[in-house]
């Protein structure tokens, strides 16, 4: 498959896929709040001509256009669709099309020298090469159409709930075997199995390790594809030393400090703050050391988590020893839809939690701004005398974020 130019629609911007073996299908969003009817023309048609094509808000339904039926050993087409394809069948010389609808249904069948057999509840008209059949009640309809070499077209027609009830009694009459196996006792006594002692922060533990480059941290750059990773790092100053931030870190994460364990995290592709635990004894070799497990790599892209999103990689992006730790999540301006930073804060921007919800769509996209005066001064005392010193940070997650102080 695949995604053609938008095509013209009357009344909402909708886009084509084209499909392998011809046809195409239009998406149609319909993001607004209210309910929206259209109409699609091309050259020479234009539809729906009997009833309403209403999307209602937060859909998106698919519309079927020059859909052939040759795969089916029909020589015919849908022409058009108002309503979802959701089954076919072929059994030799027939072949049923059953479609799902909400409040109405329209579709144009082109089968050359065809002829009506049963209109089964459908309001139906001939048209030049076939027919055009539509409905405005929730009713089940069945119509069937002959073409001359005795092939047979049965077009069904039912409710989206009835749908759904016909596939679950469909596969309710499905017949399952099962077959019992006798359990087999093993005997764990002959696994030979053997503790060993696991000192990460031992020389010994690296002796077959590699240097890794500041920028090439993660797992899959050092041809770790799959299992775990280690990570170890010497600190030089381990004085008021707060905690640990590890960036981009994925999936499973286990943290070791001077052989005490942190803890275990699952970031999600984002950071994490460690802190160090009150009272803790340091011998002074201050290395630290990271278990990563890889749990498997994203086969869809979801841009909720950073380790969700295709080609996303496992481990660590990389790690900063904190001394020192500041409360500022508290009365952020938040500049929505923003792409630049602006010169000065406006006060009609909202002020928020930072991290906090600000919209319900996603991505979210915006600057945050706040300021900060260091009060502990007291050469800052004075308003006047405050010396403000701008920066701009780009976030891990995509979110610009600018400070004062």
């Amino acid at each position: 498959m695949a995604v053609s130019p938008p095509v013209p629609v009357n009344g909402i911007k909708g886009e084509s896929l084209a499909l392998d073996g011809g046809g195409w299908l239009i998406g149609l969003p319909n993001i607004s709040d209210v309910s929206t009817n259209v109409t699609l023309s091309d050259e020479n048609t234009k539809f729906p001509i009997h009833t309403e094509l209403k999307i209602k808000p937060n859909t998106c339904p698919f519309v079927l256009v020059d859909y052939p039926l040759h795969s089916m050993g029909i020589n015919g087409q849908i022409k058009y669709s108002t309503v979802e394809l959701v089954s076919s069948k072929k059994t030799d010389d027939l072949v049923e099309l059953t479609f799902a609808f909400n409040d109405s249904a329209e579709l144009m069948v082109n089968w050359p020298n065809s002829s009506l057999v049963d209109a089964g509840g459908w309001h139906i008209e001939e048209v030049q090469a076939g027919f055009r059949l539509w409905l405005h009640s929730k009713v089940f309809v069945s119509a069937e159409i002959l073409g001359f070499n005795g092939k047979r077209v049965v077009i069904k027609a039912m409710n989206r709930e009835e749908v759904c009830n016909e596939e679950f009694k469909r596969q309710s009459n499905m017949l399952f075997e099962t077959n019992t196996v006798e359990s087999q006792q093993i005997d764990l006594t002959r696994t030979h199995w053997r503790s060993v002692k696991m000192d990460p922060s031992n020389e010994d533990w690296f002796t077959s390790a590699l240097s890794c480059k500041s920028d090439r941290l993660y797992l899959e750059q050092n041809n770790i594809y799959r299992g775990f990773g280690w990570y170890r790092s010497s600190i030089s100053n381990i004085k008021d030393l707060r905690g640990f931030l590890i960036r981009s870190g994925s999936d499973i994460l286990t943290i070791h400090f001077d052989n005490n364990y942190l803890g275990t995290f699952v970031p999600g592709g984002g950071d994490q703050f460690v802190a160090l635990p009150n009272g803790l004894k340091l011998s002074g070799k201050a290395d630290v050391v990271i278990r990563a497990e890889i749990w498997g790599h994203a086969n869809f892209d979801d841009h909720r988590l950073p380790s969700l999103r295709l080609n996303s990689l496992r481990g660590i992006g990389g790690l900063m020893a904190v001394q020192k730790v500041e409360q500022i999540s508290q009365n952020w301006f938040y500049q929505h839809r923003a792409q630049h930073p602006a010169d000065k804060i406006d006060p009609i921007w909202p002020m928020l939690l930072f991290g906090g919800w600000t919209y319900t769509d996603e991505p979210l996209q915006g600057i945050y701004y706040a300021l900060f005066f260091n009060l502990r001064n007291e050469k800052f005392q004075d308003l006047a005398l405050r010396q403000k010193m701008e920066k701009v940070l780009l976030l891990h997650t995509q979110r610009y974020v600018k400070y004062y102080g």
